[in-house]
């Protein structure tokens, strides 16, 4: 039960956030619209979690990774240098092999 709510919570942020990048950047709605269709699995290193995220073409959706199709390319990585993905020097982070890419890493890139 407390699983299944964290899931609703982490989705809805996700929307909003989606929502608040489309409205700031015409890139971003440009993005989701490239990516439709297209899925990113998320293999947190350490936990039992692995999400897949998909472009609808107007926003993201998130999935457990067993209830989801396969993904286009996949992200591996602990905690923190997935977070660090998010910084001003993503690159960085995969050059020192914190994340690996593993599939189609243009579609990695993109997400």
């Amino acid at each position: 039960m407390m699983a299944a709510a964290a899931e609703v919570m982490i989705e809805r942020l996700l929307e909003r956030a989606v929502a608040h990048a489309c409205a700031d950047s015409p890139r971003t709605a440009g993005l989701l619209e490239a990516l439709r269709g297209r899925r990113l699995a998320i293999d947190i290193s350490g936990t039992p979690w692995r999400v897949v995220v998909e472009s609808t073409g107007r926003t993201l959706t998130l999935s457990p990774a067993a209830m989801a199709p396969s993904a286009d390319a996949t992200l591996i990585g602990a905690p923190l240098s997935l977070l660090a993905l998010t910084g001003a020097d993503a690159q960085a982070v995969i050059q020192r092999g914190d994340v690996r890419m593993e599939g189609d890493t243009t579609t990695a890139q993109q997400f």
